[in-house]
């Protein structure tokens, strides 16, 4: 994905997958406590930014950030993880170990 210096409207959009198979997302729902979900990128300086995704499905394991002010002002490649925290136990996306990567290319 490119995202053009500047925008915030284009969500990040990210389905997760474990071994190939969409990764279902546990919802909170009454005193029934959900996934904690925590996506934490870096851009070419460096500079690690952590979030709170949005679930767009659960089921499909879909979710979503929407750029804030000053999360795409850096030229250049991201890398990100998404970890899932279930029960207390962490598991990080992708599931193989590498990472989300997207551009913020330079706006014209």
């Amino acid at each position: 994905m490119n995202i053009a210096q500047g925008d915030l409207f284009k969500p990040l959009e990210i389905t997760l997958t474990l071994n190939g198979v969409a990764f279902a997302l546990v919802e909170t729902e009454g005193e029934v406590e959900g996934d904690e979900i925590t996506l934490r990128w870096t851009d070419k300086e460096g500079t690690v930014t952590e979030v709170e995704p949005t679930i767009v499905d659960a089921t499909a394991g879909e979710i979503e950030h929407v750029f804030e002010a000053g999360q795409t002002d850096v030229i250049g490649p991201c890398a990100g993880q998404v970890t899932v925290t279930r029960a207390g136990k962490p598991l990080s996306f992708p599931d193989d170990g590498s990472f989300f990567a997207w551009t913020v290319t330079r706006k014209i």
